[in-house]
């Protein structure tokens, strides 16, 4: 209590630092997946495994929504009209398109029977009826190959994630109190320099110990199939 505010702020930052690095490698060794053998990338990659495993359900909807209009069997068209003929929205809904083409992919299907009514275009995420949600269902068979595959983070390094999180988060809260009431009890005042190390001390607690919704075998992973649909494309381009 009685040492230099300079000193204390130093003594706090340096521990901050010694701390969250400590962190971060406790955060990355508690990650099993990080040490075994990258998953051989499939000839064909399925795009839609591929957006889930990039964004999840939400990732999946975007490109359902684009492949969708792409063949022609969704339309984006305006919507009300103000005094009417100004536009005020544009609306999503199906076109007289044949589904054929689609008939074998059930997530393509249910996407396509969602838009039978017309939609706006943030109903897809945000409605009680959303898009997102309707596909989520069907989505339920990648995310259990994903976890399979241990291509997602699992719930035993979620535990030690939140665990050594919170007590960094309190250790660091707890000695930036403990000066603080001391330096108010003896009447000095120059404390902002602390207050702010504690502030941007806390925001990078949180940001080491942010969930990451893939291992780190689901990120090298993903970075294989990028690469092989980057190589694809390339392929695709320089063909005659």
């Amino acid at each position: 209590a009685n040492m230099p505010g300079p000193w204390f702020l130093l003594l706090f930052v340096t521990t901050a630092v010694c701390t969250l690095t400590a962190t971060a490698m406790v955060i990355h060794f508690a990650d099993s997946t990080r040490d075994q053998e990258d998953l051989p990338v499939p000839e064909h990659p399925d795009a839609y495994q591929t957006a889930f495993l990039r964004g999840g359900s939400p990732e999946v909807t975007r490109l359902a929504v684009f492949d969708l209009i792409q063949r022609g069997i969704v339309n984006l068209v305006d919507g009300k009209k103000l005094l009417g003929f100004i536009p005020t929205s544009k609306v999503m809904c199906r076109s007289s398109v044949s589904d054929e083409s689609i008939q074998d992919n059930a997530i393509l299907m249910e996407a396509a029977r969602w838009f039978e009514k017309q939609r706006q275009p943030f109903d897809i995420y945000k409605s009680n009826d959303s898009l997102v949600k309707k596909l989520e269902l069907l989505c339920a068979n990648y995310e259990s190959q994903l976890h399979e595959d241990q291509l997602l983070t699992t719930d035993d390094h979620d535990v030690v994630r939140l665990f050594t999180g919170t007590l960094v988060f309190l250790s660091l809260l707890l000695l930036s109190a403990y000066k603080l009431v001391a330096a108010v009890m003896t009447n000095h005042w120059n404390i902002g320099f602390l207050i702010m190390a504690t502030i941007i001390s806390l925001f990078v607690t949180a940001a080491v110990c942010r969930r990451k919704r893939l291992s780190h075998r689901g990120r090298r992973f993903l970075k294989q199939l990028q690469l092989a649909f980057t190589s694809l494309k390339s392929a695709a381009k320089d063909s005659p």
